[in-house]
């Protein structure tokens, strides 16, 4: 079986032999913004196709999409094919709170309950990753400035403020 990673923003990534670690890890060809994914592909893990790459791929059978949002995922176009589609948004959320969590005690742990007061953390974006790490690191003490565009529901908190994007542009 064949494995294709493609990124939506490879950019993002400065280590010149990102591509080829990868590969060698997981056996997998890797495919910046502008490359044509191997016609050969049968599982893709990717957080961005078009429908037009997908039309491309005659033997793809699954797409893991690895993050929590899924505005890059034609969802209905691999669905009427019958192509799987694994997009756990839920545990995405959870383990990129928990991931964020656990180098801000790292980093600022110096044996204190509440080692984060005095400290302002911005938070940018409150979506499913967003609200999972304001709930783990407010936990910590500190005050919160959540910065998102059209924020509906920002935390009731005397330490949280928030900034409203498009009251900005």
């Amino acid at each position: 079986m064949l494995i294709g990673v493609k990124l939506r923003n490879p950019r993002t990534w400065v280590h010149t032999n990102f591509g080829q670690e990868l590969s060698k890890r997981l056996n997998a060809a890797f495919y910046g913004l502008n490359e044509i994914i191997n016609p050969q592909t049968e599982l893709l893990v990717t957080n961005d196709i078009s429908e037009a790459e997908l039309a491309n791929l005659p033997k793809l059978i699954a797409v893991i999409c690895p993050t929590s949002g899924r505005e890059g995922i034609p969802i209905n176009a691999l669905r009427s094919r019958g192509i799987a589609v694994y997009i756990n948004a839920d545990q995405v959320g959870q383990c990129v709170a928990a991931y964020a969590e656990h180098h801000i005690l790292a980093f600022m742990d110096n044996g204190k309950q509440n080692f984060l007061d005095g400290k302002k953390i911005i938070i940018l974006g409150y979506g499913n990753v967003g609200s999972r790490v304001f709930k783990k690191l407010a936990a910590h003490g500190g005050e919160y400035i959540i910065v998102r565009r059209d924020i509906d529901a920002p935390p009731v908190a005397p330490f949280c403020q928030y900034a409203n994007l498009s009251n900005m542009l």
